[in-house]
Parts: C-alpha cells; sequence; structure tokens
C-alpha cells in the first residue's frame, strides 16, 4: 500500500512529500472502494495510516496528513449471519439416530431451531401443553404482551415432536417438552445441554 500510494502521488517522478496533500490521501483510499468494497478500503485507510504516522514520526509529513485518512466505523451485524447450505442442513439433520428416544428428542429440537428458527433458550422453555397436536400449532404462552402466541409448526416439525412424545418421551411429571434421558431422567433439558447437542451433531457434517 505504501509503494501503491508513492507512485499515485508522484508516478514516476521525484518523491518530495512536501507535495502531498490531503486530497491525495482521500483519493487513493476511494479508489479501493469502488463497487460497494468497503472491506478493501477500510485495509488500505489502516495500512497508509500506519505509513503517514512512520512518515510523520521522520520529519516528512505534518499530523494533519495523517488526520485526513478517512476512518470506517464498524457495525455491530453490519451482515447475515452465516447459514448452513441445503446439503449442509440435510446433513445435519441426518447425524441424529431416531431409531432410539435420545435420537428423535434430539432431532426435534433441532427442527425447532431450523426450521422455526426459534432461540435455544425458547426450545429449552417449550412445554409439553404448547403442542397443539390437532391444530399444527405450538401455543406459546402469554408474554409481556399479554397475548398468546401460535406458532405454526410445519409437517416435519409436527411429526418429529409427536414421536418423540408418543415413543420417546420418558414418563415424568415435568412440564417441560424435551427432558433428559440420562441421570437425572426425565428433567428439563438445559440451554447448555441443547448447545452441546447440536455443536456435537455439527461437528460430524
Amino acid at each position: 500500500y505504501a509503494r501503491d500510494f508513492v507512485q499515485f502521488v508522484f508516478g514516476s517522478g521525484r518523491v518530495d512529500w512536501r507535495r502531498v496533500r490531503i486530497e491525495h490521501v482521500r483519493d487513493f483510499i476511494a479508489q479501493y472502494g469502488t463497487h460497494n468494497r468497503t472491506a478493501a478500503a477500510q485495509v488500505a485507510a489502516v495500512s497508509l495510516r500506519s505509513f503517514l504516522r512512520w512518515l510523520q514520526f521522520q520529519g516528512r509529513v505534518n499530523s494533519r496528513l495523517v488526520a485526513s485518512v478517512p476512518h470506517f466505523r464498524q457495525w455491530r451485524c453490519e451482515s447475515l449471519p452465516t447459514v448452513m447450505s441445503d446439503v449442509q442442513l440435510n446433513l445435519f439433520l441426518a447425524t441424529f439416530d431416531r431409531s432410539h428416544a435420545t435420537g428423535r428428542r434430539d432431532f426435534a429440537m433441532a427442527l425447532c431451531l431450523s426450521d422455526l428458527g426459534m432461540r435455544v433458550s425458547e426450545v429449552a422453555d417449550l412445554q409439553i401443553d404448547h403442542v397443539d397436536a390437532e391444530s399444527g400449532v405450538f401455543r406459546l404462552a402469554a408474554g409481556k404482551a399479554r397475548r398468546e402466541r401460535l406458532l405454526p409448526m410445519p409437517r416435519r416439525v409436527r411429526q418429529a415432536v409427536l414421536a418423540y412424545i408418543r415413543r420417546g418421551r420418558p414418563q415424568t411429571e415435568e412440564l417441560r417438552l424435551f427432558v433428559r434421558h440420562g441421570v437425572p431422567v426425565g428433567t428439563a433439558v438445559t440451554s447448555e445441554l441443547i448447545r452441546g447437542v447440536m455443536r456435537r451433531a455439527f461437528a460430524v457434517v
């Protein structure tokens, strides 16, 4: 970047730092920002700022030139999160062995996350009486708005949840839908348990 800047300002002529202007700095960075290449302009700006600071230390340029290098604000969540492709999602879901109860539970939890976009904490908080199999919805308890929320269950989510309830969920007085199959059997799963299950499944993909 330092070499490119020198060539941008002086071309093949003699290098005279007294001739460098703020406009040179801004125009040099702007060329990297064409076609929405903000990241490229950002890297160029950081590199040029370091180079000009070194020149300032050498007494060749003044602080105003260094200060003229544009800053780029870093926004949180400025880009969409990375998501799995359809192929990755199918491979991920295929890792759950639904021939046994734990696999049916984990598969149902995974579908709640992937197909319904629920948070891990929301999956952990689901209660068995939230499942309205006849209507094919989750009837979630009233929240801050004091209104019951209806969350439609796509066909495969409904099938997975019912398969778990009928052929996997241990006998328990626990009201939470998803419960532990290991000691202590029948107690509600935690968010940490769900995250661990999903991480192990994704590691196989």
